[in-house]
């Protein structure tokens, strides 16, 4: 529907999924190449080597920015991201790091983790990044340097994943940080029922 309403989209999968994961065949004689445990396999192979999967999805993901711009049929001033879950959570942080993302909107994908942790909530691997949480940095921290770029959250209320007073706590402290920078209707947050 965005591509009807005259917008152009860029959809690439996240490594380990879809079309970026083993062949089938690979899957069936191999289940640590399948699902979770591939996902897994890739957090650690990336942090063994110094990084992490997430600086893999924002490496990957301002390669389509790249792409975005090169066209010619493109206005470069005007990109977004926007996603759902793990692709809103990684279109908060494409939009965080590569200033070219003027806009985002990230549909149950982010809480606040030191809630999440307290819960025993388990996430996609990409979401753990080393000492972020010992640095004094959560995702209120990340959003709100988003600012005051265009940022919509939107969060299902019966979400298992994402506890509803993480949710509103981080909506609502982003909400004052972009309101301190000038940016307050820049922010949007929805909750949903169900």
């Amino acid at each position: 529907s965005l591509c009807k309403a005259g917008f152009a989209v860029i959809c690439p999968d996240c490594l380990g999924f879809e079309s970026r994961r083993p062949l089938e065949y690979e899957r069936v004689a191999n289940p640590f190449l399948d699902g979770a445990a591939y996902e897994r396999h890739l957090f650690m192979d990336y942090l063994l080597r110094g990084s992490t999967l997430q600086a893999k999805y924002i490496f990957d993901y301002s390669r389509a920015v790249d792409i975005l711009s090169s066209l010619p049929e493109i206005d470069a001033s005007r990109i977004g991201a926007m996603g759902h879950s793990l692709g809103g959570q990684e279109a908060l942080w494409l939009c965080w790091y590569d200033p070219r993302v003027k806009a985002a909107v990230c549909n149950c994908g982010a809480a606040i983790i030191a809630d999440l942790q307290r819960a025993c909530i388990n996430h996609n691997f990409a979401m753990y990044l080393p000492s972020l949480l010992s640095s004094g940095m959560d995702m209120n921290d990340v959003i709100s340097q988003i600012a005051p770029k265009p940022f919509a959250l939107f969060y299902s209320a019966d979400d298992p994943i994402f506890p509803s007073s993480s949710v509103r706590k981080l909506s609502s402290i982003v909400k004052t940080s972009y309101e301190t920078t000038g940016a307050g209707d820049a922010f949007v947050y929805r909750e949903f029922p169900g």
